[in-house]
């Protein structure tokens, strides 16, 4: 998962996940196959471009979850090609408990604000991301910077650093 809700796993319905992954094809069918496997759950799958899809979730014909695969393959128009890569690459374990015990990979704490505000360019209205964002402080992202702009296609003045 990309960008860590800090409700999992107790996130609302018709909410999405932005998944990074290295092989699309293996995560979109492990998905598929588990959840098409259980009763009263169907996925559909959505290809949106090459590097990206979307597995929509639906229990008793109604829509709960989308799932937004992205790897590598993906070519943005806000950051370069070895973006995705190294937040995966960049990865941390977080355990949580649903029933039971998991692990899921969320970003390093400078990948996951880089994420956010290569989203917030993209999506602007989204204040969550402004919220998250805000905890860490404009000193903090600051001095990602130089990061920031490794990564950007897009013009540092085009970014909003300020949060």
């Amino acid at each position: 998962m990309v960008k860590e809700n800090i409700k999992f796993p107790f996130v609302n319905i018709g909410s999405d996940f932005d998944i990074y992954v290295e092989d699309i094809d293996n995560t979109k069918n492990n998905i598929k196959n588990y959840f098409d496997s259980l009763s009263n759950y169907k996925t559909t799958e959505i290809y949106c471009e090459k590097g990206h899809h979307q597995i929509d979730l639906h229990y008793r014909s109604q829509f709960i979850y989308k799932f937004d695969l992205y790897s590598g393959d993906f070519s943005s128009k806000i950051f370069n090609n070895s973006f995705i890569k190294d937040v995966i690459k960049s990865n941390r374990q977080k355990k949580f408990f649903f029933l039971k015990g998991f692990h899921i990979s969320i970003p390093s704490q400078d990948m996951d604000i880089i994420v956010r505000i290569f989203e917030l360019y993209t999506h602007p209205e989204k204040k969550h991301h402004k919220d998250v964002l805000g905890i860490y402080g404009n000193e903090y992202i600051k001095k990602l910077n130089t990061k920031i702009i490794s990564y950007s296609k897009i013009s540092s003045s085009a970014l909003y650093l300020g949060y």
